[in-house]
């Protein structure tokens, strides 16, 4: 029965859409850590189990995610970190400094992290100790590469026959890039690069199981024929060939760049032992890789590298800025991070990328696990991989056997590409590529060390009686602690949706108001540190006048949730509405720091500052919100316009870019005065050096502008000053040379 959910995790986690949704990646959990109690509670053969590389490390990985989680003192936290500590004190610290505050600056999200990651842990250990049966090993291994090569070959066929669908059943979120059964194409690719090192190994496997042949091409030929095995050699080599040409229909950069520099290690550290057959079989591997490129995607390959760089050559990728901003965090957070989980509620805080889409990851999981722990939880982590994977390769490399010595290689290989992809991508974030990532760990050792015949393993066995109980007994807490957990996740994310449907305001009934507080509150209950939940019940109690209420679950929120700016502005405002402007103030700042990257946060905040503090604090906040968003301007100066600032406070408030002034003369011209708009529009065209980039639509408004006005003079010295700035721009040359003719 354990064996059975091992692999029935195995297998599911793929299938359920690459296991991103919470839904899926609970019930793996929930197999997971079953499969742990029950092979723990089941008697065998074994007098102990197994002794398991990289435990400790390991242990103490999922202990220090606890940590996290734990409220300490104030003063004890403030000591081991004084940028946690200042978040705290700038946020919920305006309205009352709490005693005891959590490292995590999200503990929901950490302890849910911590339960995905104590479940993998127990899928690494389970498969040292239920595959270190020769038998069992091997059997696993087709299943697991039987099951990629089918999921491959759906992802081939998908590109030529799809229906918008994924597996040709169910709908595709819009906009995903999804292949085969993963909603994420670099998802689907790190599982493939995983399950194709693993592939190659079997492959090489079985090919030596086969035997060799020597004298003529017939006789060699019949005698391949007569091979034992032959059926499964051959479709070892077609499962190798169907993931390979599958990567390359993903068209994941960085999955395919990492297979081959893992495949180049496999090769290099084979050909130490077996030097002309394996550097001949990995050349013809290799070249193999080249001639799929070029007959399946060639041109579409070169497009998405060559998508990776600007007409300069330098790397345009967004998230070499993201990279660039989470350092940042780093340097704050450098010991213990901000809690695991949490990079997407702490990283709009330090973003500098404005506006465009949310980033809830760093695209680079060892990035965000240093972002994360700090130093401590990385240094663990890496610990634990490097335990595993020293195991592994030092007893698989002095193996004769050829099942140890390729299977544990292929499976290391697979573990090399997919810690190679995540240096540029969020591959942990798929339940599925984190499970087979564990398994593949656990995979490479049991083969490493996997006797010859029997159930017997090389590993030393620990033959305490405390253990097994001991274990028994944690998988069976962790079971029911991450069951009651996730349950109550579910029941406030079933209240918090009932709440944003109904969107209640003050026109809505109390009593319906008042079922929805009822229903928000036992969720609480059961998820005592869901912030969404609570500042949810806050806004609730508001609308029934509860004002001493809302204000405890307004800070609750902010408390478990001190970077969230959306607490910060609804409490700020429910503040103002209260009377008590100062810190209203403070907590409406605090809505800007940590949503810098957010022009709107600025715009609501320069909003309030005129309905409650005056028109030139406001001014200035229009300005930044200007300078951060220049293409906005127009829809800016309208607003500031309709809440009274006059034309002179406008003015003042413009920041030295193009856009604003530009946007400032429209809306002059439209209110016809014209001399003023002139003045305004040659005021733009001075900020030119103030812009990255110039183009062309800094200077046409201007132009038609004096030309309606018949200006000729003051439009010909702008075409000038265009066309010295763009002098390739076509347009604006035959302009000039059209003015300067009819003059």
């Amino acid at each position: 029965m354990p064996l059975f959910l091992l692999l029935l995790a195995i297998v599911l986690s793929p299938l359920a859409l690459g296991a991103v949704d919470l839904p899926a990646k609970i019930l793996l959990q929930a197999m997971g850590l079953g499969a742990a109690f029950l092979c723990l509670v089941h008697p065998t053969r074994r007098p102990g189990l197994l002794r398991v590389p990289g435990l400790l490390p390991l242990l103490l990985f999922l202990g220090f995610l606890l940590v996290q989680t734990i409220p300490l003192p104030t003063g004890l936290l403030q000591f081991l970190s004084p940028a946690t500590f200042i978040l705290y004190e700038k946020t919920i610290g305006l309205a009352e400094m709490p005693a005891w505050l959590t490292l995590s600056l999200a503990p929901q999200s950490t302890l849910k992290e911590f339960f995905r990651f104590a479940a993998y842990g127990f899928f690494y250990i389970l498969t040292i100790q239920l595959l270190s049966d020769r038998d069992r090993l091997r059997r696993s291994v087709y299943w697991v590469v039987g099951l990629a090569a089918l999921i491959a070959l759906q992802a081939i066929l998908q590109k030529a026959f799809d229906n918008g669908r994924l597996l040709w059943l169910w709908p595709a979120p819009a906009g995903t890039e999804y292949v085969g059964p993963f909603i994420y194409h670099n998802h689907f690719a790190g599982y493939a690069e995983m399950v194709a090192g693993l592939a190659l190994g079997l492959f090489l496997y079985l090919r030596q199981q086969s035997g060799r042949t020597t004298g003529p091409l017939r006789q060699r030929l019949a005698a391949f024929l007569a091979r034992p095995r032959l059926n499964l050699f051959l479709l070892a080599g077609l499962a190798l060939l169907l993931l390979l040409v599958a990567m390359v229909v993903s068209m994941s950069r960085g999955g395919m760049l990492s297979l081959a520099v893992a495949l180049v290690v496999f090769f290099v550290i084979l050909a130490r032992r077996e030097r002309f057959t394996a550097t001949g079989i990995g050349a013809i591997v290799l070249l193999l890789c080249v001639l799929i490129v070029g007959w399946v995607g060639g041109a579409v390959a070169d497009r998405e590298f060559g998508a990776m760089f600007d007409a300069q050559g330098n790397l345009a990728d967004g998230r070499l800025q993201v990279w660039r901003d989470a350092l940042l965090m780093v340097r704050d957070f450098p010991l213990f991070g901000t809690g695991f989980g949490t990079f997407g509620h702490i990283y709009p805080t330090y973003r500098t990328i404005i506006g465009g889409k949310f980033y809830y990851n760093a695209h680079n999981d060892i990035l965000e696990l240093f972002t994360d722990t700090g130093l401590i939880g990385f240094s663990l982590m890496g610990w634990f991989v490097l335990a595993a994977v020293r195991a592994a390769l030092v007893k698989g490399r002095k193996r004769r056997d050829p099942l140890a010595r390729y299977i544990s290689l292929g499976a290391l290989t697979g573990v090399l590409a997919l810690l190679l992809h995540s240096l540029v991508d969020f591959n942990f974030q798929s339940g599925a590529n984190g499970l087979y990532f564990f398994f593949l760990l656990g995979l490479a050792v049991a083969a490493a060390h996997v006797e010859s015949r029997g159930q017997a393993s090389r590993l030393p066995v620990v033959t305490g009686r405390g253990w097994r109980p001991a274990g028994a007994i944690l998988a069976g807490l962790l079971l029911v602690a991450g069951a009651v957990m996730h349950y109550g996740m579910w029941r406030a994310g079933q209240a918090v949706a009932a709440m944003d449907a109904a969107g209640p305001d003050s026109e809505t009934p109390p009593a319906q108001v008042e079922a929805l507080a009822a229903d928000l509150a036992a969720s609480l209950r059961l998820a005592p540190l869901d912030s969404l939940a609570a500042f949810r019940l806050a806004q609730a109690q508001d609308l029934l006048g509860n004002k001493a209420e809302a204000a405890r679950f307004f800070q609750r929120a902010i408390r478990l949730n001190p970077a969230q700016a959306t607490f910060h502005y609804f409490y700020g405002l429910f503040l103002s509405r209260q009377g008590d402007l100062d810190r209203a103030d403070g907590f409406m700042r605090a809505s800007v720091r940590y949503g810098a990257y957010d022009p709107s946060r600025r715009l609501f905040y320069a909003i309030w500052l005129v309905q409650n503090k005056g028109h030139q604090e406001a001014g200035a906040e229009f300005g930044r919100m200007l300078a951060m968003a220049p293409a906005d301007a127009a829809g800016g100066i309208q607003i500031m316009a309709a809440m009274g600032l006059s034309d002179d406070e406008i003015s003042a408030s413009l920041p030295d870019r193009v856009q604003p002034h530009l946007a400032f003369a429209a809306h002059l011209r439209e209110k016809g005065e014209k001399e003023d708009a002139a003045e305004a529009y040659q005021a733009a065209l001075s900020h030119l050096d103030r812009e990255p980039t110039i183009t062309a639509a800094f200077f046409w408004p201007a132009h038609d502008f004096f030309v309606k006005e018949k200006r000729n003079d003051d439009a010909l010295a702008v075409l000038r000053q265009a066309v010295a700035r763009l002098p390739g721009d076509t347009r604006l040359r035959a302009a000039l040379e059209k003015m300067r003719t009819e003059d």
